[in-house]
């Protein structure tokens, strides 16, 4: 860790702090995006680490929800959301790959397709190809106070549906801070209370075709509570919400306009920030990149007429180990061999060459990095 003192004590957000990483919000208000202000500070600070930083992470000077993936990922120092927003960013930077929420702005990757099949084709439990579409009929960040109420009028056509409101606060710390009527009924909420962000969803239920309003109000018109956003959707009826088998769940861009689609409905930490798993797509991605990086096997040495191979620290289970002898113009497997990491090499000649081969459940694309071999010359 490195640590570079500021003049100032905290972020730029309304005001304006002097600070060596010139860290600040965006946008301006909210409790979303911290930004690198200054990165030829950051990166005079990165070389100060006695060790090259391929992944490396700010820690921002501030108690509330932020952060950023890209070069660095960054988070704050919140005892509340610093580490859910840390695994968020990592999953940007370190397994490469997009949002799966909606209203954002950087859809790509493993987890994202623009069209129904061919993406992930192999984690499908079946070959059925058709869209879990949901409907998006409103929402946006809004990041208002509720010294007023927030009000959305919204129309609905479908027939048959279920519908759903998600939101997000900030210093909602109690079910009594706030009230939430649909039609002049009261809503429940899903989700942990906090002074910090939080995250909520209402449990889905059938809505009628027509005119209806949402109403979201703080007991005392409080400055203090925030409204982040409030998102409404229309599923149908078979739709997938708990499961989290993949298939293809479409996905909303800040516009509001549907983009492409998701491997798992409300999963994956990609989407979900509060949740602390990836949907497979992602996982066997990490995979991916981590073995892009870095070899199965660590070395093969000699060592007393005996071959001892060194092999990236995973379990017996996750590894398939072969050694092969050239006899001639042939190349055959020492079977009687087969998983070990430690052979004798009295009774062998020639060329031996030794195969290792990732073998986990959490992977299902073939890839060249899955395999790796060396050889050693008697």
């Amino acid at each position: 860790a490195v640590f570079v003192p500021s003049n100032e004590s905290g972020i730029t957000d309304r005001i304006q702090k002097d600070t060596v990483f010139g860290l600040y919000r965006s946008p301006v208000g909210s409790k979303r995006g911290i930004m690198p202000g200054n990165r030829t500070n950051i990166e005079k600070a990165l070389d100060l680490a006695p060790a090259a930083a391929h992944y490396p992470i700010i820690i921002a000077n501030d108690q509330f929800y932020g952060g950023l993936g890209g070069r660095y990922a960054i988070t704050s120092s919140s005892p509340v959301s610093g580490a859910v927003v840390l695994r968020h960013e990592l999953g940007h930077n370190f397994s490469n790959v997009g949002e799966e929420y909606d209203g954002g702005q950087v859809y790509q990757g493993a987890n994202f397709s623009p069209t129904v099949s061919g993406t992930w084709d192999q984690w499908k439990v079946d070959n059925n190809q058709e869209a879990h579409k949901a409907q998006h009929l409103f929402g946006a960040y809004v990041w208002k106070p509720l010294t007023q109420a927030f009000v959305q009028k919204f129309k609905f056509a479908g027939n048959d549906s279920l519908f759903d409101v998600r939101i997000s606060s900030v210093g909602w710390e109690n079910q009594n801070d706030v009230e939430i009527l649909l039609d002049g009924k009261p809503l429940e909420l899903t989700g942990a209370y906090t002074y910090d962000r939080s995250f909520f969803e209402t449990t889905p239920f059938p809505l009628s075709a027509g005119e209806h309003e949402l109403i979201i109000r703080s007991n005392g018109n409080r400055k203090e509570h925030v409204l982040a956003y409030a998102r409404g959707y229309a599923y149908p009826l078979d739709y997938d919400f708990q499961s989290g088998e993949v298939k293809a769940y479409n996905v909303f861009n800040e516009s509001e306009r549907m983009v492409g689609y998701r491997p798992t409905e409300h999963m994956c930490l990609m989407r979900d920030m509060v949740s602390k798993v990836f949907c497979p797509v992602d996982q066997e991605n990490i995979w991916l990149q981590f073995l892009k990086r870095i070899s199965l096997i660590d070395s093969v040495e000699v060592v007393a007429q005996r071959a001892v191979l060194k092999t990236i620290p995973l379990s017996e289970q996750d590894l398939e180990i072969r050694w092969y002898q050239r006899l001639q113009r042939a190349e055959l497997e020492i079977e009687e061999f087969r998983n070990m990491s430690e052979i004798p090499l009295e009774k062998l000649t020639g060329a031996v060459r030794v195969e290792v081969q990732l073998k986990t459940p959490e992977v299902r694309k073939n890839s060249e990095h899955f395999t790796d071999t060396a050889t050693i010359n008697l």
